[in-house]
């Protein structure tokens, strides 16, 4: 059931999707820039011949594998965008979530000063809400 607490929770992390995504693009940009530097005091402290390229793939792909697997927010969220990018959902969510819009401004502009009624604009919120529900209770979020 999507109560008000539930509710709020879930937009926090539809605010807050940009921050995930830049985050794990700055562990990718970690990985690429440390995995080609080269160390030369440490030459020949070593027995066994190294790959820094092979090191460096073998990384990204660990990084990508746990992203794709890790079941957080992140995905609920993208999940949910997914699921939505036909509709005439995605536009309103793109707007509200991308530009910190909240629900009062983004009913003032769509409904007030649109052609959309605000029980609209609520069921078509309440519905994106509902579906991020369900894959955060799929994942075991909530």
């Amino acid at each position: 059931m999507l109560t008000r607490r539930i509710r709020k929770q879930i937009e926090w992390h539809f605010y807050n999707y940009k921050a995930d995504l830049a985050l794990f693009n700055e562990r990718r940009q970690d990985i690429m820039e440390a995995c080609g530097t080269v160390n030369y005091s440490a030459v020949g402290g070593r027995s066994g011949i190294g790959n820094p390229t092979e090191s460096k793939v073998a990384k990204l792909q660990a990084l990508d594998k746990m992203f794709d697997n890790k079941r957080d927010w992140f995905c609920v969220v993208r999940n949910t965008f997914l699921h939505f990018r036909h509709e005439p959902e995605h536009e309103i969510m793109i707007y509200m979530y991308t530009n910190n819009i909240t629900r009062k401004q983004a009913v003032k502009k769509l409904c007030w000063e649109g052609d959309m009624w605000e029980t609209v604009f609520d069921r078509m919120r309440d519905k994106w809400l509902t579906v991020a529900l369900k894959w955060a209770e799929e994942f075991k979020l909530i």
